[in-house]
């Protein structure tokens, strides 16, 4: 009698001290599964979530956790959910299961029977897949299909004579249990059925415990056998290793009821949802950790540690313009307050070269290496450049520069941008320029009175022909004495004014060219600009087009615009503007020719737009308006085998 007693109170030391004790020191309450990173920087996995006890712990709070990224705090989002279980049935074998109950029923078709109830009542479709394993090897392997897993269990016919080895059946059902996952934060959960481990393969069999803990397998045990054991110190050993993993433990000789096979498995069927934005901006290892806060208390994961091949982000200029051109509009004084345009939209493209697309935070336009603009609100497709402090020719130099969620800065390539600026110079002659054709009127003015006046002192003009003339056109205008109009004739021919009269009297030789009747355009159409021979602007030397036509040469007496190059003639060619109000450049047949963009002139002359290049033989000009379009797209011409064009 008081060896049971010493051997009871031995049996409750164990089952009070030593099994929680091993439990508290193995179990890892929250179990982190694999970290999806796709998304990144949202980092997703699944959480195992169980109380000291080994036991899911289901309902808490989305806020209830906490990630330590590297050790920094960072909030994250817990959500429950039910991805399913990978569920391994292990039958161990032996003598035991071959017992007779009074219906002449084995121990093993009571666990079969018990088994198939479950199986064909009340596995949920597509949620779990099932596996069954016997000494003999693995029967049914990872069947999402309950019913091939029934007709593997049904058509097993066990050896109750074949000396059984359980630890090799535990072993090759704990394998199976750890093969790759159908699914994200599936469980794992093994059943063991097994008659007893001997006293001397105690110490394996705490081995497949540990590897089945470390890799948060939860092992369920049925130890099969007379109820006399059943408070042996086998069934302690037993029922601990069970709570180590988390799993439970239940004793049946033939006459005690079974658990239920959905509860037991619902904790291997359920987990948390973890997702959190991450903080890293540098690449290389990293790790989390989480802690839960719980009825329990404060819970902590096992630490997991990733790779991050982080890139900053790369800018990219889209499409920014060689050069920029600013004038003054008509009628506007010259102040670089009336300078157009006086901003310009860049276009920004964004690219990862990590392949992680992530937000961006901040986008900064740099010209000169100084802030220049910056955009901290969507969108940040593109950045607005201030035009107005640049009054003047000059080449900027552009860089941006963006930096994104994680802090990460990434810089473009520093792309330069030309601003030509087409404002008179100031002094006499600038002066003396935009106001030529007020000056030339008035010297015309000027002399043709003296004309006038030379001719009557010298007797070819009397002021008796001029009150004869006046005389005429009363008598004209009188219906009485006016000529009868020829009926045939359509239109009289318009008269000449005086001094064209004036000037058809003297000799060939001294007629004068008097200029249109029609009043110069004193605002600029637009502007030449002498280019050198790399298409650089000399803005020394520009020429303001007022006129509607403009003749180039060498010659001063027929040439508005005079060239000294050996290789123009002396009126070389002609620049006019149409009535829709577009420029036109033309040859008048010479050695040297006339190119527009480097290509020879039209027989009938070639249409101009804002930009383009003229070469007059080997003079060079930048032809603007004063209303700028869009500057030419540049185009291929194909050219035929002798060069010319195709």
């Amino acid at each position: 009698m008081s060896k049971k007693i010493s051997l009871l109170s031995a049996l409750v030391f164990i089952a009070l001290f030593v099994v929680p004790s091993a439990l508290a020191q193995t179990v890892a309450p929250v179990r982190l599964g694999g970290l999806n990173i796709s998304e990144f920087p949202k980092i997703i996995t699944y959480a195992d979530i169980r109380s000291p006890q080994g036991f899911f712990l289901s309902g808490l709070p989305s806020n209830a956790a906490t990630v330590f990224e590297d050790e920094q705090p960072i909030p994250a989002i817990l959500t429950e959910v039910r991805p399913g279980a990978q569920i391994v049935v292990a039958y161990g074998g032996g003598g035991s299961f071959g017992i007779i109950n009074q219906e002449v029923r084995t121990r093993f078709d009571a666990l079969r029977g018990w088994l198939l109830t479950w199986s064909t009542t009340q596995i949920e479709p597509d949620l779990d897949t099932l596996s069954l394993v016997v000494p003999e090897g693995v029967v049914v392997n990872h069947e999402v299909d309950p019913q091939l897993w029934i007709e593997g269990l049904q058509n097993y016919v066990p050896n109750f004579n074949q000396p059984p080895n359980p630890l090799e059946t535990l072993s090759a059902a704990i394998d199976n249990a750890l093969d790759p996952l159908a699914r994200e934060g599936v469980g794992r959960t093994v059943l063991f059925l097994t008659q007893g481990i001997p006293e001397e393969q105690q110490a394996a069999l705490q081995s497949q415990i540990d590897r089945a803990t470390q890799a948060g397998v939860r092992v369920h045990i049925g130890f099969i056998n007379s109820s006399s054991l059943f408070e042996g110190s086998d069934a302690v050993r037993l029922q601990a290793a069970a709570f180590q993993t988390g799993g439970l433990y239940f004793a049946f000789s033939n006459d005690e009821p079974l658990p239920d096979l959905n509860q037991m498995f619902e904790s291997s069927r359920r987990a948390y949802l973890l997702e959190y934005r991450s903080q890293i901006n540098t690449p290389g290892t990293h790790t989390i950790t989480v802690m839960v806060n719980s009825d329990s208390g404060e819970l902590l994961s096992n630490t997991i540690s990733f790779e991050a091949n982080l890139m900053p982000p790369a800018p990219v200029f889209v499409g920014l313009p060689a050069q920029i051109v600013r004038v003054y509009p008509p009628e506007s004084d010259v102040t670089p307050e009336n300078l157009t345009p006086s901003s310009q939209t860049i276009e920004v493209l964004t690219e990862f070269p990590d392949s992680i697309p992530r937000q961006i935070s901040q986008l900064n336009l740099y010209v000169n290496d100084t802030l220049a603009a910056e955009r901290t609100e969507a969108p940040f497709d593109n950045i607005e450049l201030d035009l107005s402090p640049y009054a003047a020719t000059e080449i900027l130099e552009l860089r941006l520069e963006v930096v994104d969620e994680l802090g990460m800065t990434g810089s473009s390539l520093t792309l330069p941008l030309e601003v030509i600026i087409f404002e008179p110079e100031g002094g006499f002659f600038s002066s003396l320029g935009r106001n030529v054709p007020w000056i030339i009127g008035g010297v015309v003015a000027l002399s043709g009175a003296v004309l006038f006046l030379v001719l009557v002192l010298a007797g070819r003009l009397r002021p008796r022909r001029i009150g004869e003339l006046r005389q005429r056109r009363k008598a004209a205008a009188d219906p009485v004495t006016s000529p009868v109009r020829d009926r045939k004739t359509k239109s009289e021919p318009l008269q000449p004014t005086v001094l064209e009269r004036l000037s058809q009297r003297l000799p060939a030789a001294a007629r004068i060219q008097w200029p249109s009747r029609t009043r110069p355009i004193t605002d600029p159409y637009g502007h030449l600009v002498r280019v050198s021979e790399d298409g650089e602007p000399k803005t020394e030397s520009m020429f303001p087009i007022t006129v509607l036509e403009l003749t180039f040469g060498s010659d001063s007496r027929q040439a508005v615009i005079l060239l000294d190059d050996p290789a123009v003639a002396p009126v070389h060619a002609r620049l006019w503007r149409d009535d829709q109000g577009d420029f036109f450049i033309e040859d008048y047949d010479t050695v040297s020719g006339t190119y527009h963009n480097y290509l020879p002139v039209k027989e009938n002359g070639s249409r101009l737009e804002h930009g383009d290049l003229i070469h007059i033989a080997t003079t060079g000009f930048r032809f603007t308006s004063s209303k700028p379009n869009r500057l030419r797209k540049p185009t291929a011409t194909p050219l035929s085998d002798n060069g010319k064009e195709s």
